[in-house]
């Protein structure tokens, strides 16, 4: 499964059929919760879990759960994708460590595709919504 993607329209589509979200400037990935382990997966398919340890605590959210979201750095309170790409790419595991604690990020989870063993992509997404916010 890989994360939906924004994509470009020339105008709002009216009607309450449709739902806008913010867009993020920020990294899609999936994040995998299962028996106490977060695995956060890009969209191009790596795992991307090591360079970002505080992100780990979230696994205690749900026993098994598989979210769409997007991971975020803020400087001075709004979205920076330019400290967010000081983390990107890091290997060493005292360095994220490190950096987890100086440039934080925070997920920002937009739907919730599996929970507890059930796959709920064939679910409406405003029951996937409501069960996400609970």
């Amino acid at each position: 499964m890989s994360p939906m993607l924004a994509t470009a329209a020339t105008a709002v589509p009216p009607g309450p059929e449709w739902v806008h979200e913010i867009k993020w400037d920020g990294m899609r990935v999936l994040a995998d919760l299962r028996d106490g382990r977060l695995t956060l997966t890009s969209r191009n398919g790596n795992d991307v879990t090591a360079a970002y340890p505080e992100l780990a605590p979230l696994a205690d959210l749900y026993a098994d759960a598989l979210l769409d979201a997007e991971i975020v750095a803020f400087e001075d309170g709004r979205p920076s994708f330019s400290a967010l790409a000081e983390r990107m790419h890091v290997r060493s595991t005292r360095k994220a460590a490190t950096l987890g604690v100086t440039r934080p990020v925070t997920l920002m989870v937009f739907d919730l595709l599996r929970l507890f063993g059930s796959d709920l992509t064939g679910q409406p997404w405003q029951a996937r919504r409501e069960l996400l916010e609970r």
